[in-house]
């Protein structure tokens, strides 16, 4: 198995345990999550889908006798699988699935919503996240795509359900994640999510009275006398509504999660993991991971390895 494969393969080594296994006492088998398989798996990030088909093989051969039992797919290939719009083609991951089977190795699908593929941001350009500085992102990498964008939410429920109706009862899958880490918890600045925004604001406070005497807006003139008047805050701001934007922000990505889990749920009885426990922790303080991991049945902890350079130093 190359570098490069191990790089980005060996990339994520998932532990698929509960909360409620770390209580069993070392007498007591821990009960497994998935049946017919181990109460703890260790596995791999996959991504057939960047390599030959005539590699697949050897690739999980290699997966096997490492004792592997679980490869996650998908999360990145919405391109391949849906390369025009309304058309898909999910051949190739059955037949990467199934070839996993044959190894004994199950499959958790992950909807590739991080990654719009580019005929959906040049068609649909308003898709994309425009930045705190005015300035609409452009395709690539990932993560540029607007959680708050009614439009782009379509298409990923569309692609999941899509996904779930192919995938829903195949036996070698036995788990879905949904999208990636969650796009860093990255906003979108346009107006239409400032309106959501102050809308969820009305929601909570009812009357901009009640708004301003939570935020003390008496505070260098800070008052407000009309709900449009409410910005998203860029920078050092009023305390209460940095926070309550922080608490949007979870509001945002919770609800964009469970539109991709109603979409799955019509057509697979597979768990729903939660993508976000690693070291993404640290650096995305904007979201409540509480509040997206309890919408999920199991949650996984990632461990990402260091890059080569990183791996090559001496120890202290």
């Amino acid at each position: 198995m190359s570098t490069s494969f191990l790089a980005r393969a060996v990339s994520c080594l998932a532990l698929l345990v509960s909360i409620a296994a770390f209580a069993q006492t070392p007498d007591k088998p821990i009960p497994p999550q998935i049946p017919g398989q181990n109460a703890i798996m260790l596995g791999a990030a996959w991504y057939p889908e960047q390599w030959p088909e005539s590699r697949w093989e050897e690739d999980l051969r290699l997966m096997e006798a490492a004792d592997l039992k679980v490869v996650r797919i998908a999360e990145f290939a919405w391109s391949r699988m849906e390369p025009s719009e309304g058309h898909y083609d999910f051949d190739w991951m059955e037949r990467a699935i199934n070839l996993a089977g044959k190894h004994h190795i199950v499959a958790v699908l992950g909807t590739p919503t991080a990654t719009p593929p580019a005929w959906l941001t040049q068609k649909y350009p308003d898709t994309l996240r425009i930045e705190a500085n005015g300035q609409r992102v452009t395709h690539g990498n990932r993560a540029q795509a607007s959680a708050s964008s009614p439009r782009y939410r379509e298409f990923c429920r569309r692609i999941a359900e899509q996904m779930a109706i192919r995938f829903g009862h195949n036996p070698n899958v036995v788990g879905w994640q949904i999208d990636n880490e969650y796009g860093y918890a990255l906003m979108s600045y346009d107006d239409a999510t400032r309106r959501q925004f102050q809308d969820w604001l009305k929601a909570k406070y009812k009357t901009l009275d009640s708004l301003n005497t939570h935020w003390t807006t008496s505070y260098w003139s800070q008052t407000y006398d009309d709900w449009v008047e409410i910005p998203i805050p860029i920078g050092g701001h009023n305390p209460g509504l940095m926070l309550d934007w922080k608490r949007f922000i979870t509001y945002t990505w919770t609800s964009y999660q469970q539109n991709q889990i109603d979409a799955i749920r019509k057509h697979s009885d597979a768990p729903v993991y939660d993508r976000q426990f690693h070291g993404l922790l640290r650096r995305v303080r904007s979201l409540h991971h509480h509040r997206t991991a309890h919408l999920c049945l199991l949650g996984r902890l990632c461990w990402h390895w260091p890059r080569r350079s990183r791996l090559q130093r001496p120890l202290p």
